[in-house]
């Protein structure tokens, strides 16, 4: 029962709980969404390098950094012949930036 007092109405004491708990699930469901959507765009800002360097395959076509955690790695090879150039530390730099292993038995 809505009580008033004077001209607001004052909602019972049982209300504002009652609603918190209602509406938690919902909350969470928006969180969850909210996360996605961050995923999503942090993907959308690579987009354009990925597309860019998966036509890149001459020795001289640029190179664009595919950004992982909003800093582009250092020493970003420039082309496809730097990066073939990469060797040691500054090969081993990019692995590390891009999460991959240091295996070169080929």
């Amino acid at each position: 029962v809505v009580q008033n007092v004077g001209e607001a109405q004052v909602a019972p004491p049982w209300f504002a709980p009652a609603m918190a708990a209602a509406l938690a699930p919902l909350q969470a469901g928006i969180a969850a969404i909210q996360a996605d959507v961050t995923a999503i765009r942090a993907d959308m800002v690579n987009l354009a390098a990925r597309s860019d360097n998966a036509l890149s395959v001459v020795n001289t076509d640029p190179l664009q950094p595919v950004v992982v955690g909003g800093v582009p790695p250092a020493n970003f090879p420039a082309d496809i012949a730097a990066l073939r150039s990469l060797s040691g530390a500054p090969l081993h730099d990019l692995e590390d930036y891009y999460g991959l292993p240091h295996d070169h038995s080929e």
